[in-house]
């Protein structure tokens, strides 16, 4: 994983250089973790810590300290349908591409490339300075302020190796995450800690700051809707292809957790033309005694199909009390699906053989809106009349959620041709926990700061693709402090 910290600050203010310089040394003093720098310029230092060979991971320096992008980069005409017949073009910023990102304030970084990074960027003369995060929020980005200083970090403990931190808990972020279990928002479980959210850019002129938002899926909903269902389904097959291809040629050995099930397969599908010709080697875990966790007999029709060797791995259905000595802390709540420790060491094993990342079918739900939350047609009612079309969406709809013909055509009706209000809070009315008071969640529902910024106030798009934008970015915000490199569908 790539961990990483940055200091910026005023570089006009003596007192604010002297305290980020104190901090500078006080990092590369440490004996341990070995931080490597990647950036020291007025007003921004960035750090970086044990990126080891993997390829998905780069240090791409801009011209003259100009700034600088962690992680990995592709450009977009990459992602086309003849991905198969060629690797990914390096990333190279020279002296032209440096100017149009820095003048762009990073936004030219957003609608000219995409991939896993965060960016650290400074105007030579102004002083201005950026942090963008990329759309996908492949990795994480929490931000404080000590000594005036600001700071942008991974971990925790990176942080704590600065000086003493006493951060008090915030009860306000739990209440929410107690009600609606989202992460997908920018406060978090500590006070004066905060998340940079996915496709944000934070923007520090002197001692100013403020946040924008460079990538809005609400945005992105209204421009250009493809209402064709074939050249949907052509547009998805080749993006996809080119996705997968363009992570596949940073390795040269590939692990991929194989359900079976439509995500994994595509994502093992995409793998075998890819251009670099990648070793997969394919995982399918399984619970002999849960009749709903056993998934082999789909994992080896796919794997014989597509003749790519299957490993099948039990896993016991009581989880080891010491799951969490792997994890690392963080300012948030984080799960941890399944107790795989006992597999470290086949990881080990299997990283000396060349195979140095696991690929994983996670996000295809949100990606292909596998969601009964409002039925697609809700929004044909909302583009269109009601004909014939409709009804047939409708049937379409109800096979997709068994839902009925009445509850589906309703649904449609009250969403799409009313335009009736929808935020995803009203989801929480039909989970409530019981052990929640009453006034606890009386009061969340209330207070749309718990949400995304993009539902707190009302987005005019279509409902059903409004819902989609809902659980695409509540799956931005998983956190990746896992044990190996994942890169969602």
């Amino acid at each position: 994983m790539l961990y990483y910290l940055a200091l910026t600050w005023n570089s006009a203010s003596a007192e604010q250089t002297a305290s980020a310089a104190h901090k500078k040394l006080t990092l590369l003093n440490r004996k341990t973790p070995n931080w490597n720098v990647a950036l020291d310029a007025p007003g921004l230092v960035v750090l970086y810590h044990n990126l080891d060979s993997d390829q998905a991971y780069e240090v791409y320096r801009l011209s003259d300290d100009q700034g600088v992008v962690l992680g990995k980069l592709f450009k977009r005409n990459y992602i086309s349908e003849h991905s198969a017949q060629r690797l990914p073009e390096p990333v190279i910023f020279d002296d032209v591409l440096t100017s149009k990102v820095i003048h762009s304030g990073g936004r030219n970084l957003v609608e000219d490339f995409w991939g896993g990074y965060i960016a650290f960027l400074r105007h030579p003369s102004n002083k201005d300075r950026w942090v963008v995060r990329d759309p996908t929020g492949e990795h994480p980005c929490q931000h404080t302020i000590l000594d005036d200083v600001d700071i942008y970090f991974v971990r925790l403990e990176d942080l704590e190796s600065l000086g003493p931190i006493k951060h008090k808990i915030n009860e306000h972020f739990l209440k929410g995450y107690l009600v609606f279990h989202s992460l997908a928002r920018r406060e978090t479980g500590l006070l004066g800690v905060e998340t940079i959210l996915a496709g944000e850019a934070v923007h520090h002129r002197e001692n100013d700051r403020t946040i924008n938002t460079y990538w809005n899926l609400a945005e992105l909903a209204n421009i250009n809707p493809i209402e064709d269902f074939d050249e949907a389904v052509r547009i998805a097959y080749y993006t996809l292809r080119s996705c997968v291809h363009a992570w596949a040629s940073c390795y040269q050995g590939i692990t991929l957790s194989l359900s079976g099930g439509l995500d994994s397969s595509i994502i093992l599908t995409c793998l075998k033309d890819a251009p670099n010709n990648p070793n997969v080697l394919c995982r399918n875990y399984f619970m002999s005694s849960a009749p709903n966790a056993d998934e082999r007999v789909y994992a080896r029709a796919v794997a014989t199909k597509t003749q790519t060797e299957l490993r099948e791995i039990p896993v016991p259905m009581d989880l080891n009390p010491s799951f969490d000595e792997a994890t690392i802390r963080a300012p948030f709540p984080s799960g941890w699906p399944l107790d795989l420790n006992e597999h470290l060491e086949d990881d080990e094993a299997l990283n000396r053989q060349g195979y140095l990342t696991a690929f994983y079918g996670h996000g295809g739900d949100e990606l292909f809106a596998r969601t009964s939350y409002l039925p697609a047609a809700a929004d044909y009612s909302w583009l269109n009349k009601v004909d014939r079309k409709f009804f047939r969406i409708v049937l379409d709809d109800c096979r997709r959620s068994s839902s009925s013909f009445w509850q589906t055509t309703r649904s449609a009706f009250n969403f799409g041709i009313r335009k009736m209000s929808w935020h995803p809070k009203q989801m929480a009315l039909a989970d409530r926990n019981s052990l929640i008071s009453h006034q606890l969640f009386a009061e969340a529902m209330k207070d749309n700061t718990h949400w995304h910024p993009l539902y707190q106030n009302r987005n005019h798009i279509q409902p059903a693709k409004y819902a989609q934008t809902f659980i695409l970015t509540f799956g931005l915000m998983k956190a990746h402090f896992g044990l190996s490199t994942s890169y969602p569908l």
